[in-house]
């Protein structure tokens, strides 16, 4: 016990510098953007300004800086402006993807020759610009290639998650890839060397981001038709049983880097945080089964049923417990 209440006066103490790191990494994107825009010059959309900084705050805060902890350091000024750069080109990927107006061979070119891309607009050129940038620091380091590949692949088979007839694993294998991959291709724009051990646990943890967001994404997911492991579950244990399981290989890895324990502990007390924002949207599904006896059809529920208000106490102290209980190194 003695040798546990260390960690556990440490776990607030990271969640709130990871809140408050989260708050101040939106602002110091904003007024980049804002910056980068006018250089173009050109208009981003807000609901495309909101997603990248909400994934910049969350790779620095919560991705970079927890890995970084492994190494006594914390990310450098070029390489928190190359996340931003990634972050921008994923978040432009993702728009040019879901647009429909791309063909195959065009989204082919602006990902592995955008300097061959005939550009027709400012958006594009923004994206062709720092996906330009990124590839000149990284296309050298051994695996990036290879990397980049597998990322664009899982985007393009993602498309099948629109087929009612997806077998559940073909969609457990496109969700995890899809998730491992865009995590772990952001670590090749940190000063680093290969270590395969590491590289692993990225993977995991992008594995563990997809599936949370899945969870939090039900509702969206379902009126869209985008079919996902959590809005196909028929009971809530499945997910749950699924989460537990990517949970215990990521902490597995951890337990074999060739690191101290105490850094092994310090990276799962910032890291927890992503599978208990999923075990607490959990609980949620599991009152919904227990009122109805069975989990309903949950394309039948209210936007009010299935969406998990992390402004509330309740939910908010749910979370402590999780991060408390699952950020053990054991």
């Amino acid at each position: 016990m003695r040798s546990f209440l260390p960690s556990l006066i440490s776990i607030p103490i990271e969640l709130v510098d990871i809140a408050v790191g989260i708050w101040l990494d939106k602002r110091w994107v904003h007024k980049k953007l804002i910056q980068l825009q006018r250089e173009h010059p050109l208009s981003l959309e807000p609901a495309t300004i909101q997603k990248i900084e909400g994934r910049h705050a969350i790779f620095y805060n919560i991705i970079y800086k927890s890995f970084l902890g492994l190494y006594d350091r914390t990310p450098g000024d070029e390489e928190k402006m190359q996340l931003l750069y990634f972050v921008i080109c994923v978040t432009l990927g993702d728009n040019f993807f879901d647009s429909n107006t791309y063909s195959r061979e065009q989204l082919y070119q602006l990902a592995f020759y955008p300097e061959a891309y005939p550009s027709v607009n400012e958006v594009e050129r923004f994206f062709i610009k720092y996906s330009i940038l990124l590839n000149q620091y990284a296309a050298s380091k051994p695996g990036y290639q290879h990397i980049i590949r597998e990322l664009y692949q899982s985007q393009v088979d993602s498309l099948r998650q629109l087929d009612p007839t997806i077998p559940g694993e073909t969609l457990a294998e496109i969700t995890y890839r899809k998730g491992g991959y865009s995590i772990l291709v952001s670590r090749f724009y940190l000063d680093l060397l290969e270590n395969k051990t590491e590289e692993l646990c990225w993977y995991q943890m992008g594995a563990l981001i997809q599936l949370g967001n899945d969870i939090y994404d039900v509702y969206k997911d379902l009126h869209e038709g985008i079919h996902t492991l959590p809005n196909r579950m028929q009971k809530v244990k499945e997910i749950e049983n699924e989460l537990s399981a990517r949970m215990q290989e990521f902490k597995a890895s951890v337990r074999s880097l060739a690191v101290s324990d105490r850094k092994k502990k310090k990276l799962l007390r910032r890291t927890a945080i992503i599978y208990a924002l999923s075990f607490t949207a959990l609980d949620q599904y599991k009152i919904l089964e227990n009122k109805f006896g069975d989990l309903p059809d949950l394309k039948t529920l209210p936007r009010s049923a299935l969406i998990i208000d992390m402004e509330l106490w309740r939910n908010r102290w749910t979370l402590m417990k999780y991060v408390i209980s699952l950020s053990r190194l054991e």
